[in-house]
């Protein structure tokens, strides 16, 4: 426990649980956490400003870090959690089927790259299936999917995913995506770069739009703007005004989206992911 307060200290996180349909944002919690009775408090885990007084530094930089919503401003590579969109492109375009087998040997040799990619398993993961692939968090099966989806329809579906724009979320902040900058558009993205994207390194996102993305994904395949607000009510209680659930786009079919969910949910039960299981429900 103190270890993860230490590092969660020096790096700041937050904890999102957003329903996958509505994207209604169920609970948020965020640390170093801020003094919601006195919010121009500067919380004392927070050692970067915490001994400095307003006159030290610009009253404005020492709110905006109190005040700071990292999921909405802190972009960050999203790494093997993005497979999970390398896996949903390269079924929705009949790119792989489940019986596909490929020999990992822990590396990979990209067009324009002159030495071998490394898999996180630098020793090879051996023959898998697409299944056992995702299971295992492979690269190289990643990077092999990657050059038959290619730049772009790979990059089509980055877009479609909302990975290059702002989610529009109901809260002030959110961080604008920059082509060239925190993501590669089709002008600039070169085949190692696509090589790269397929495992989640070379493009920065921030945590809404990550979640969001994932969301499109497993709920049938529809791009859902997240918000806080289900509902606005009176003074007596009632309901005045109703946040309905927008859907800007379907990114991947209905049976894509299930066939994804269910190769996920495998990641948990028997592959990389077995630290997320929790008894009793299906993850």
């Amino acid at each position: 426990q103190k270890r993860i307060e230490l590092e969660v200290l020096l790096f700041g996180q937050s904890v999102w649980l957003q329903h996958s349909h509505n994207l209604h944002l169920e609970e948020h919690s965020s640390f170093p956490e801020e003094e919601m009775a006195d919010p121009a408090c500067q919380h004392p885990s927070k050692p970067r400003t915490a001994h400095l007084h307003f006159e030290d530094l610009h009253k404005s930089q020492l709110l905006f870090q109190t005040w700071n919503n990292k999921c909405l401003t802190d972009t960050y590579e999203p790494g093997s959690t993005s497979k999970i969109f390398t896996t949903s492109i390269s079924l929705e375009e009949d790119l792989v089927t489940m019986t596909e087998t490929f020999r990992c040997t822990g590396s990979y040799m990209v067009k324009g790259w002159n030495k071998p990619i490394k898999c996180h398993n630098t020793r090879g993961h051996g023959t898998l299936d697409f299944a056992g692939a995702l299971q295992q968090s492979c690269n190289p099966w990643m990077m092999r999917l990657a050059e038959r989806i290619g730049v772009s329809t790979f990059g089509n579906y980055f877009s479609a995913f909302g990975l290059d724009s702002k989610t529009g979320i109901d809260l002030p902040g959110e961080t604008s995506p920059v082509a060239g900058v925190t993501y590669h558009d089709g002008k600039t993205m070169s085949i190692v770069d696509l090589a790269s994207e397929s495992f989640g390194q070379g493009f920065n996102v921030t945590p809404i739009q990550l979640l969001t993305a994932v969301c499109a994904s497993i709920n049938g395949g529809y791009l859902v703007q997240p918000h806080v607000v289900n509902e606005i009510t009176n003074a007596d209680g009632n309901v005045v005004k109703t946040v309905n659930t927008v859907k800007k786009r379907q990114v991947i079919s209905e049976e894509t989206s299930k066939l994804v969910c269910n190769l996920l949910e495998n990641v948990v039960s028997a592959g990389s992911g077995k630290n997320a299981y929790v008894a009793g429900y299906h993850v």
